[in-house]
């Protein structure tokens, strides 16, 4: 099987790797947030049943962000998930639930700092209108759900909406959207930790000139998943790669086809 540039898989098949995959998702999630839990141990929590060996604050950790990933496949099955504030902040109350001091089911109501750069978050009185104006951007973006799942996770994890469990809530946030329109989620993962957060850290700071190195380093960990359920990925050389997604695709375009 071979797969476009975009990742399609169709919808079935997208939130059945969620499904499949959701202990590794959690694990993924959990140590990129510093969590000391095996892979056993964090199938284990997530199959129901408590584990020895980590402390309470790791546990509930993990367990929280297994029903943020519980509720986004749910919402997804049942038609009902959106791109929209609510929604966001029902996600961020699962996965942040005893880690977020600040607005916890709201967006946050106090200043934030991030380690690594000099970038300041927007100030919470600001936070209404700075999502209300990444809704406009997502909805230019409504033919191009790729490039449109991606902004909305770089754009929520630099505005920090929220007290705690930002990057957290944006992964579910974009992979709801990646799903609902037939894309293979995305998946980020330890051993490219340096990668991710330099990337990352390049797009708070100076987002349109790093814009191309984070969106290609989260495509290239959607392509691993790609492969990892036996796509090939069509050949695409560096200048390919580092294109956004064509906003206005020509008629008779073949978006999405595998």
């Amino acid at each position: 099987m071979t797969a476009d540039s975009n990742g399609y898989v169709g919808f079935d098949l997208a939130l059945f790797i969620a499904e499949k995959l959701r202990a590794q998702f959690v694990f993924d999630m959990a140590q990129m947030e510093g969590n000391t839990a095996t892979y056993p141990q964090v199938e284990t929590i997530v199959c129901g049943t408590s584990v020895a060996g980590l402390s309470v604050s790791e546990t509930r950790q993990i367990d929280n962000i297994n029903r943020g990933w519980q509720a986004l496949i749910e919402d997804l099955r049942l038609k009902r998930f959106q791109i929209n504030k609510l929604v966001a902040i029902e996600y961020n109350k699962l996965v942040s639930e005893s880690e977020n001091r600040l607005g916890f089911g709201g967006f946050r109501n106090a200043p934030v700092a991030i380690g690594g750069t000099s970038y300041t978050p927007p100030n919470p009185l600001d936070l209404n209108s700075c999502w209300d104006e990444l809704i406009a951007r997502c909805q230019e973006l409504e033919d191009n759900p790729l490039e449109q799942s991606l902004l909305l996770y770089a754009e929520m994890a630099r505005n920090q909406f929220f007290g705690d469990g930002n990057k957290r809530t944006a992964l579910l946030m974009m992979n709801g959207n990646l799903i609902q329109n037939g894309l293979c989620p995305i998946t980020i993962t330890k051993s490219r930790e340096v990668e991710y957060r330099t990337a990352l850290i390049g797009y708070y700071e100076s987002p349109e000139q790093h814009r191309i190195q984070f969106f290609d380093f989260l495509k290239q960990e959607q392509q691993t998943m790609l492969k990892r359920w036996g796509y090939e990925i069509q050949d695409v050389n560096e200048t390919e790669l580092g294109k956004t997604i064509d906003t206005n695709p020509k008629e008779g375009s073949t978006k999405h086809k595998l």
